[in-house]
Parts: C-alpha cells; sequence; structure tokens
C-alpha cells in the first residue's frame, strides 16, 4: 500500500502516540520493579516477569507495525525505507502537520532520555542487590579458605555441594 502525503502524518502521529504511551509503561514498570525489589515482593516480581513477556510479543509487532511504516513513507520521500526518518519527514511536511511531529519527536527524545537514566538507576540497584546477596552468603557459608567443615573422624573437608545442614532422621 503506497500512502498519500495527507495520511502519512495520521499514520505517523499514531505510531508516534503509541510509542510515547509504550515508554511511558516501560517507565512505570521499572518503578514498580525497584519498588518490589526493595519490598522483596515476590508477587509483584511475578506479575512483572508475566508483563515482560507480554511486551516482547508487542515489541515484535510494533517492529513490524514500524517497519511497514517505512515503507510507506520511503514512497513520499522517495529514499529507502531504511533512510527514513522524522528528520527527513518534517523536512517534507508543512504547518501543523509539522510541529505535530516535531512535539512528538522531542517528547519520544525527552522520553528516552530518561528511560536511559532509570534503566542505568535499576541496573545499579540490581548490582548492589547482588552484590550484598553474595556477601550475606559468603558470611553465612564462608569461602573455601574461610569455612572448614569436619567428618566424624576429625578429618578437615570443604564440599560446596553439601547443604549447610544434614537433617536426616
Amino acid at each position: 500500500m503506497v500512502a498519500s502525503k495527507t495520511q502519512v502524518p495520521d499514520e505517523l502521529i499514531v505510531f508516534l502516540d503509541d510509542q510515547i504511551v509504550n515508554i511511558k509503561q516501560t517507565l512505570h514498570r521499572l518503578d514498580r520493579l525497584r519498588a518490589a525489589v526493595v519490598r522483596r515482593d515476590e508477587g509483584s516480581l511475578e506479575e512483572l516477569m508475566e508483563e515482560v513477556r507480554d511486551e516482547g510479543r508487542r515489541k515484535k509487532q510494533t517492529d513490524l507495525r514500524m517497519r511497514q511504516l517505512q515503507i510507506n513513507l520511503s514512497s513520499v520521500l522517495r529514499c529507502s525505507p531504511d533512510d527514513v526518518n522524522m528528520t527527513r519527514l518534517c523536512e517534507q511536511l508543512t504547518g501543523q502537520d509539522r510541529r505535530i511531529i516535531q512535539d512528538k519527536q522531542a517528547t519520544l527524545q525527552r522520553l528516552t532520555r530518561e528511560l536511559g537514566n532509570e534503566r542505568q538507576g535499576t541496573e545499579l540497584l540490581l548490582r548492589e542487590c547482588a552484590r550484598f546477596t553474595r556477601l550475606l552468603l559468603s558470611s553465612m557459608v564462608g569461602t573455601k579458605n574461610q569455612t572448614r567443615t569436619y567428618t566424624a573422624q576429625g578429618q578437615e573437608q570443604w564440599n560446596v555441594h553439601c547443604g549447610l545442614m544434614n537433617i536426616k532422621m
């Protein structure tokens, strides 16, 4: 389907609005993830895992939709689909359509920067949690050179594949 010049901005506006909503949802999901990790809320973490799986499916659909939009726009812009971008499109638009696309582009750029910052903060939190967990386990179990166990004969041994306690009746 080859889109006419009047259809292109409408299709693009709908797509950009959807992208803005997707990024805002991702930001909200990152907030919920950090809160669930801090509170150690396993139920919320499981719910978030399911949302992430669903998001993967939606991402594939979004990519296909974006590719189709690029193909449609490439016929209007007279370039290859890989060369389609919003700046090139804005050069061809005039008036209110141009302002709307530029506003959406600016909003997406701002949200993308915010998403990068939030992702980085979440990554740091999760790394600290992993480091703290390793320290906690190390203090409980020790390392090979710190903790020794002894057999009934009094021989020293270290076996990382055994449990911390042997509960046999």
